[in-house]
């Protein structure tokens, strides 16, 4: 057992280091630690309250991607660490499970990782989050649709039946593409850990849709994505949007196949915005590429992003206390490399921040929604 100290800020965070989540939560944990080490590096933390600026210190532990660990975890944190700062999981249901403990503590949970609307619909007081909602995951879908592929009038969604992060991404993008007036020739959904490929894809080209949806886990998905390409599928859909195809292992595991293939992100390296707090895009992809081979995706992005945020606020607040911290975060409103960090003050969710398109082509995830900062053009699945 690690006790709080006097002289260090201690951070936790439990991290999928096993599990269906390994990849994300490694990622995860580099963000933090590549922050931490940056802080560090510039002196620490100034807390007023305690007269000093103050080191930062990170314990983890693997929540092995399961609900049950990861409240272990969170429970071990707060009570045997006494953790100043907690750090969530990646995932959404991993989320909700850590941010239930944490707010029966009165622990602020500052969500990198849970981008489910559910997690901010359950009444806790106690959590702060810096991702676009999962509802709001392909908002731009339809905008960028109607610029580029306009002779497209119809999608299909498959969606896995596990997990709220899958099923609020489908909802929101249904939404938006009918209100668009889009029609929808299929919704179904599929169970991750048994389903019948070929029967699926079936069903999908039997409907002939203009855009394909696929919003489910990782290793599935890119089954379904490997499929569409070796059953020759992709010729016959104007576009093919995954969700997993914006992390680069989409691009590791089908190599070339990847073109054409559109997914969101919640960070992109040519986004940029007018910084108010913290480094720019630049110094972070510079920061995360130190002594790592790891590519740089938005799962490690947006755990650092969570760093540059609580320093932010713990300066302003000149406190740790969760109470004084919260009251703090409820009001801010400022401008890191990832976007804009605001909440509503009631749940903790985050409010007007918009989520980038990308499309691979030519073996290079291109930005290509918004167009004011696009760096591709969105080009249909079928020509690639």
């Amino acid at each position: 057992m690690q006790e709080s100290s006097e002289n260090v800020i201690l951070f936790g965070m439990p991290a999928s280091l096993s599990g269906e989540f390994n990849v994300q939560g490694a990622q995860a944990l580099h963000g933090v630690t590549s922050w931490i080490r940056d802080v560090n590096r510039e002196g620490g933390i100034f807390v007023k309250d305690k007269g000093a600026t103050l080191p930062v210190s990170l314990i983890h532990y693997d929540d092995h991607s399961r609900l049950t660990s990861v409240r272990d975890c969170v429970t071990r944190l707060i009570e045997e660490d006494k953790v100043d700062i907690l750090i969530g999981p990646y995932g959404s249901s991993l989320s909700i499970a850590a941010a239930s403990v944490a707010d029966t503590n009165h622990k602020i949970l500052w969500n990198q990782g849970g981008s489910s609307d559910d997690i901010y619909q359950k009444g806790y007081k106690y959590v702060m989050g810096v991702l676009t909602s999962a509802e709001e995951y392909l908002s731009g879908l339809p905008c960028a649709v109607k610029a580029h592929i306009s002779d497209a009038s119809t999608y299909a969604v498959v969606v896995a039946n596990k997990g709220r992060f899958s099923r609020s991404v489908s909802s929101g993008v249904c939404r938006e593409l009918d209100d668009y007036g889009f029609s929808n020739v299929l919704s179904c959904e599929y169970d991750p850990h048994d389903f019948g490929i070929d029967d699926l894809l079936n069903s999908v080209m039997r409907c002939e849709p203009d855009i394909l949806i696929c919003v489910g886990r990782i290793e599935p998905d890119l089954m379904i994505a490997k499929k569409i390409i070796d059953s020759k599928s992709k010729s016959a859909i104007k576009l093919c949007v995954f969700v997993v195809a914006g992390i680069s292992r989409f691009a590791e595991v089908l190599e070339e196949d990847a073109d054409g293939f559109v997914g969101p992100v919640q960070w992109h390296k040519d986004v940029f915005y007018t910084v108010d707090v913290g480094p720019n895009n630049s110094d972070v992809i510079s920061s995360l590429l130190e002594n790592s081979e790891m590519p740089v995706d938005y799962p490690m992005v947006q755990a650092y992003s969570v760093g540059v945020v609580v320093k932010h606020i713990i300066e302003m607040a000149g406190s740790l206390s969760q109470n004084i911290l919260r009251d703090v975060a409820v009001d801010a409103d400022f401008t890191t490399f990832f976007g804009r960090f605001k909440v509503d003050p009631m749940s903790g969710k985050p409010i007007n921040r918009s989520m980038p398109l990308v499309q691979w082509q030519n073996g290079s995830m291109e930005l290509v929604w918004p167009e004011s900062q696009a760096s591709g053009t969105l080009r249909p699945t079928s020509d690639f």
